[in-house]
């Protein structure tokens, strides 16, 4: 097959050197000798691209062939791994959408937990100044029952020195009456110094 192009790609090898060069130019095109040269130049590259094809075994036809189908395998991994890529984006695309709607619901968790947050710690600022106003307020009272425990312990020995003063005074009446029973005389004014003397000014309250 490839002998046979490069037999019929020789005649028109000739009848292009056979062709009468043309006189006659267009403004804007090359020269007639500029176009003959290329047009050569295009059948020498194809009769030598033929003759190439013609000359190369048949170990190397196969070894093209095999070439050709690892292309085509070649190309269908390409279109697989491009699926793939396909696939692969989308997938992260969604998993971005996933991942800031997980962002938005801890954000606002987060702002609800801040809140939570402020409340507990408004209510333990509340709770210290109750705590200190107790403080003070059992402080106040534990003063009072000092206070009051004075005052008990002040009435207490006001109540011992009546309870002496009376019977001080009763056996007063006891020696009186036995003294003018007897006979004897005690003054009253020595009675009473002695009195003082013993139990001290007497408190009235």
């Amino acid at each position: 097959k490839h002998t046979r192009v490069s037999v019929m790609a020789a005649p028109e090898l000739e009848q292009e050197q056979e062709r009468p060069p043309t006189t006659t130019t267009t403004r804007g095109s090359q020269p007639p000798s500029n176009e003959r040269y290329e047009k050569l130049l295009s059948s020498y590259l194809g009769l030598s691209f033929t003759v190439f094809l013609g000359l190369i075994p048949k170990p190397s036809i196969s070894l093209v062939s095999a070439l050709q189908s690892r292309n085509g395998d070649l190309s269908l991994k390409l279109i697989q791994a491009e699926d793939q890529l396909r696939q692969l984006r989308s997938r992260r695309k969604e998993d971005s959408k996933a991942n800031a709607r997980v962002v938005e619901i801890f954000a606002s968790h987060r702002h609800a937990w801040r809140q939570e947050e402020k409340r507990l710690l408004q209510q333990i600022d509340a709770s210290a100044e109750e705590i200190a106003h107790l403080r003070a307020k059992v402080e106040e009272l534990e003063n009072l029952e000092v206070e009051f425990k004075a005052n008990v312990e002040d009435l207490r020995r006001d109540v011992t020195e009546r309870d002496e003063m009376l019977n001080f005074m009763a056996r007063k009446s006891e020696f009186d009456d036995s003294s003018e029973t007897g006979g004897g005389c005690v003054s009253n004014d020595n009675f009473s110094e002695v009195a003082a003397a013993r139990f001290g000014k007497f408190r009235v309250s």
